[in-house]
């Protein structure tokens, strides 16, 4: 057994559960009708967004373009009081097309544009959605979907036949598509200048609570320690290693006493694993009465870890705004914000009430977060609204 010191978690699919936020339509207020709204500190209203709502839109930042493909205007209840959350909006009311937003010297000089629809009905935003060159990557049924955003086009790649990875990340001129669950199934590797795909070379970690990012000295992955076997009794701490593409190589790292924690994001050689939690004190098992922090940094190349700054006292902020999104060593989560700049946590405040609305699609672009829209109401009662109004958040370095 094990004690957490807060009672809020976060698991490995935040970002694919903030991509399906969102309540069924019945209004909507225009941008243009809360294009004056007073907004707090660091927010700024974007210029209006063209098209309808798009609720559980997959997002992508190219390094130039806020990239926002597909969501809905609705998102149906399912009638079911009990349900969790609302089932997603049918087929037909899905958009296939896009719209893409290019930050200007201001706010209000930014510009956005429509994209062309996809050969596809469905985004699935969980798979990530990694750039490489422009071009925006994600999973569909059996194939790898490609969106140029230089040229505006659509492109269709196979997947292995044999493959039944979930996770697509980029790393360098390749993507690594990396499976999850225990079975012994192959990650696989896809050039971008070849197009053609091969397998990865067997990782040294296994597959428990994998996750992964890019980095300047590797394709990094971080998993449960493998020596330690799934019945052992208490927690078990992380391992991590990093790949060569070239050279086709893992290096294993040292281990760490730090607990499966939540996003990843880049801050120079710094991996940061932000979680506003103090940690879990197990009561059996080899670190019995030990706190164990949920939160941290590892950093490169040489694989030292160290606690992350504040994650004891950031358990105690007030949350604002509830998005998940990790930028460049920026990462919103649970309503608050770590920023790696100053190496502290603060509350994110909200550009709407934040007691009656959830946020829409968000993505960081360097250093500022872009939220497109927000819904608000009760969707069991038939009360909802969306709001357009596209905006824009810039943390203030401390």
């Amino acid at each position: 057994m094990h004690r957490p010191t807060r009672r809020t978690a976060i698991t490995a699919t935040a970002l694919a559960l903030l991509a399906t936020t969102g309540a069924c339509t019945k209004t909507r207020r225009t941008a243009a009708e809360s294009i004056g709204e007073a907004l707090p500190e660091g927010w700024s209203t974007l210029p209006p967004a063209p098209g309808p709502a798009r609720l559980g839109a997959l997002t992508a930042w190219t390094g130039t373009q806020a990239v926002f493909l597909g969501g809905s205007p609705t998102i149906a209840f399912n009638g079911l009081m009990s349900s969790d959350s609302p089932t997603p909006a049918p087929a037909e009311v899905r958009h296939r097309d896009g719209i893409a937003f290019t930050p200007g010297a201001t706010p209000a000089t930014g510009t956005w544009r429509a994209l062309p629809e996809a050969p596809i009905t469905y985004y699935d935003a969980s798979s990530g959605a990694p750039t490489i060159d422009g071009s925006v990557y994600f999973l569909a049924p059996q194939a790898l979907m490609q969106f140029d955003t230089t040229s505006d086009t659509w492109t269709r790649h196979d997947i292995p036949a044999e493959s039944t990875g979930n996770w697509l990340h980029a790393a360098g001129d390749h993507l690594i598509l990396t499976a999850a669950g225990f079975e012994d199934i192959p990650d696989y590797q896809w050039d971008h200048r070849t197009h053609e795909w091969s397998r990865v070379p067997t990782d040294p970690l296994g597959r428990a609570g994998r996750r992964a990012i890019n980095t300047p000295h590797g394709f990094l992955l971080i998993a449960i320690d493998p020596d330690y076997a799934r019945d052992d009794i208490g927690p078990r701490p992380l391992a991590a290693a990093l790949l060569d593409i070239e050279a086709g190589t893992w290096q294993r790292l040292p281990s760490y006493r730090q607990l499966e924690g939540g996003q990843l994001t880049l801050n120079g050689n710094r991996v940061i694993d932000a979680v506003p939690l103090a940690g879990f004190t197990p009561e059996v098992g080899p670190y019995a009465g030990t706190q164990l922090p949920a939160a941290g940094v590892l950093t490169l190349p040489e694989g030292t870890w160290s606690t992350l700054p504040g994650a004891v006292g950031a358990a105690d902020l007030t949350p604002g705004w509830s998005v998940e999104a990790a930028g460049e060593g920026l990462i919103a989560t649970q309503g608050l914000l770590y920023d790696d700049r100053s190496r502290s946590w603060s509350s994110l405040p909200p550009p709407v009430d934040s007691r009656e609305t959830s946020p829409g699609a968000v993505v960081w672009a360097d250093d500022v977060l872009i939220a497109l829209g927000a819904s608000s109401g009760i969707p069991e009662l038939g009360d909802t609204k969306v709001d357009t109004t596209a905006r824009v958040y810039r943390p203030s370095v401390r």
